[in-house]
Parts: C-alpha cells; structure tokens; sequence
C-alpha cells in the first residue's frame, strides 16, 4: 500500500511540474508554457550520482546528441528527491 502511495504522489509532482511548463492547448488540465521533451539513454559516469553524470555526459562525449542536449536546459525528472531540479543550463554567447 505504501508503495502505491508513494508512487500516487510522485506522479501527482509530475503533474504538478508538468502542468508548469505545458501549453494549454496541448492538454486541457494543463496549464503554463510549451516545453519540448527530450529523452536520452546515457552511460552511468558516477554511481549513484545522477547530476555528475549528466554533466560529464554533456562536456565530455564527442557525439552530436551531447553536443545538441548541452546547449539545453536539464530538469531532471527521476528520481524523485531531484524532480524538478534544474541541474544544467548553457547560457547563449
């Protein structure tokens, strides 16, 4: 039982974070601004370290996904201690 209440309120989090950034007329429950979602399956650099490892991901592999993914913003969604944090952001030049 706790289990499922512990994944109830994690996916009412992601609503909640979701509802921030998501159009309107993309869902009607949903309120705020339009985001894009981009999902990529990267090598674990640092166990147990998510944040490190996203950051060695972006500066350091030489392939056109990193490259393109570090110019973005990174909020991470999982898990759930970090949902909604922001853990990467390249300012324009």
């Amino acid at each position: 039982m706790a289990r499922n209440t512990t994944k109830l309120q994690y996916e009412q989090k992601m609503g909640n974070l979701l509802s921030k950034y998501w159009g309107a007329s993309q869902k009607p429950d949903y309120e705020g601004r339009k985001v894009d979602v981009l999902v990529r399956s990267i090598k674990n650099y640092v166990l147990n370290d998510p944040i490190r490892t996203i950051y060695m991901y972006l500066q350091h592999e030489n392939t056109t996904s990193s490259k393109e993914l570090a110019k973005k913003a990174v909020v991470l969604l999982y898990p759930e201690s970090l949902l909604g944090k922001i853990v990467w952001y390249k300012q324009k030049k």
